[in-house]
């Protein structure tokens, strides 16, 4: 079996507890098992490219931290990876460390455009002068078109949404129509963003509702002049009601309905069901 790992410092040699315990893992797994580790260095690292050692393949690739990164790894607030990369993510917007980047992120459909309409035209211009940016991403940036209003960050439709993640403060949803549920918002959860959205955009999500802010479009631009932190922002662990909505164990759940209709026995124990509301998930 081929086995990929990935840590945010060199492992080999093992210098340190961190390394002793990562390279001491992969070290006992590589003796019936293949196995490659990617190794994101500091740009100084000594080590090379590629090397094998104790059976494990080690891949190494250099990065450059920021004092703020820096600042940040010392403190213990973020991991080197996920602070550089939300870092750069942002530096690559011209988003200034001091502003508050909202995310708004959706195809191009009448509701997307109808909710678009009502960050631009009300939420925008009342945040804007207190160091507030609105991004938005997908095909409904369409919509905006020549638009080149203060605070405003448009990118297209794009099959790569990680960095706009890793790069924003907060979430918006801000439909009142539609038909299913919105994806964007157990999305903006997963990354650990803080979440404003309507009542009608938090539909099908009710297990969701302790980790987002619902409330109605006029007072969007209330709730986010408090600048709210999601998950990520207040360094705690990812809410694990959330995992119910990736949609492997989506597709795993929805295998195990088509089992039980089609008279099948499942092939394993079933998926745990989505949790609902009433507490932070254990």
């Amino acid at each position: 079996m081929r086995i990929h790992g990935a840590t945010d410092n060199d492992i080999h040699p093992p210098l340190f507890g961190a390394s002793q315990r990562s390279f001491g893992l992969y070290r006992g797994l590589a003796r019936r098992h293949d196995v490659r580790v990617l190794c994101v260095v500091p740009n100084r690292s000594p080590g090379a490219p590629e090397e094998r050692a104790a059976g494990v393949a080690l891949v190494r690739r250099k990065a450059w931290y920021t004092s703020l990164t820096w600042r940040a790894e010392q403190m213990r607030l973020l991991p080197h990876f996920l602070a550089a990369y939300a870092h750069r993510a942002r530096a690559a917007l011209r988003v200034a460390d001091d502003e508050y980047l909202c995310l708004f992120l959706g195809s191009d459909t009448p509701f997307n455009r109808q909710g678009l309409e009502r960050l631009t035209g009300a939420v925008l211009p009342a945040l804007a002068p207190h160091g507030f940016r609105l991004l938005v991403v997908g095909g409904i940036a369409a919509a905006l078109r020549g638009r080149r209003e203060p605070g405003l960050i448009v990118r297209g439709a794009t099959g790569e949404i990680t960095p706009f993640l890793h790069a924003a403060d907060a979430g918006l949803n801000p439909v009142t129509t539609g038909g299913g549920s919105n994806v964007k918002l157990p999305t903006y959860l997963g990354a650990g963003l803080a979440v404003v959205t309507t009542p009608f955009g938090l539909r099908g999500y009710r297990a969701l509702a302790p980790w987002v802010e619902a409330v109605e479009p006029a007072h969007f631009a209330e709730a986010l002049r408090e600048r709210p932190g999601g998950w990520r922002a207040g360094h705690d662990q990812r809410p694990t009601v959330i995992e119910d909505y990736a949609w492997g164990r989506l597709g795993e759940r929805l295998g195990c309905e088509l089992e039980r209709r089609l008279g099948h026995a499942a092939a394993g124990p079933a998926p745990r069901p989505a949790r609902e509301a009433g507490g932070r998930g254990a």
